[in-house]
């Protein structure tokens, strides 16, 4: 019975790690296409200062 119960328990904190794990990786995923925008944003701020000058 109490075998069942940890197998039980393991079984529910397994889920629970694939179910974090798979938001950390989405998470990681955004924070880098943010990343591209951000350097995008700036590369055409210095693209337009360029040509301002």
């Amino acid at each position: 019975m109490k075998r069942k119960y940890i197998e039980m328990k393991l079984a529910i904190v397994e889920k629970e790690i694939e179910k974090l794990e798979s938001k950390e990786n989405s998470v990681s995923v955004n924070l880098r296409e943010q990343k591209k925008k951000q350097w995008q944003l700036i590369e055409q701020l210095e693209t337009l200062e360029e040509i301002n000058q």
